[in-house]
């Protein structure tokens, strides 16, 4: 859970495992707290006009797999902010038994390094997971580094041995992510300002090395279930 440190088990260059780090106690692991209002941000989605479509909102993002179908429907819309109704935020909806959302917006310039910060409110109802990655493109093969939250778990991707970095997170609220990368290929993730996972070596968790993030990529559910849904507010880098 949040807030454990692998003493017994420290990072291994070798391997894709993580090292855990946390300031709070492991059988009581700090309880999130609504995610102050930033004063400046790349984008809090206050300016938009709720239920449009991200990429008409906005030219600095992209969308893909949005359909109304029959396999159902998909979305990456302006939304009422779950938590504040005064407030706005993106949804992404996964309504299509065919295909997910994705939402996408590039950086100005790929980075070797640098840092990507977003809010996430991961409902209840979902039985699939979401994601949040840094890479080239939305594909699995264009992805650099890449968060992955299931249920009350969240891991990073590697290969077919995800490494879990938190446990018993609280749904239905809103937590804040950072992702930073070095241009050694070191990946350090935070979360409510807590650092949880520091120095993973990008090579070993099976996903491109030779890649060069440019964009930061958000999407929710899968191929074939109807259920997922998610928001993200407060996306932030100087890379944008």
């Amino acid at each position: 859970m949040v807030g454990q440190t692998l003493k017994d088990n420290p990072y291994n260059d070798n391997t894709s495992e993580a090292t855990v780090i946390g300031n709070g106690d492991a059988t009581n692991p700090t309880e999130p707290t609504e995610p102050t209002e930033p004063t400046d941000v790349t984008d809090d989605f206050e300016s938009y006009t709720v239920s449009d479509l991200i990429s008409d909102a906005s030219g600095a993002w992209t969308t893909a797999n949005i359909k109304d179908d029959a396999d159902g429907a998909t979305t990456a819309e302006v939304s009422v902010d779950p938590a504040n109704s005064e407030e706005k935020s993106l949804y992404l909806e996964d309504k299509n038994s065919a295909t997910k959302p994705f939402a996408m917006r590039a950086f100005t310039a790929p980075a070797v390094a640098g840092s990507v910060s977003v809010d996430a409110y991961f409902p209840s109802t979902n039985t699939k997971s979401t994601y949040i990655n840094i890479g080239d493109g939305k594909n699995n093969s264009d992805r650099y580094f890449e968060l992955n939250q299931s249920g009350t778990k969240l891991k990073y991707e590697a290969g077919s041995d995800d490494v879990e970095i938190a446990s018993d997170i609280t749904l239905d609220t809103w937590h804040s992510f950072t992702i930073s990368w070095t241009d050694a290929g070191l990946v350090t993730v935070t979360m409510n300002g807590q650092t949880i996972a520091t120095d993973i070596d990008q090579a070993t968790t099976g996903l491109d090395s030779s890649i060069v993030p440019s964009q930061l990529t958000l999407y929710t559910g899968d191929n074939s279930s109807t259920v997922n849904s998610a928001y993200f507010d407060n996306v932030d880098s100087e890379l944008f």
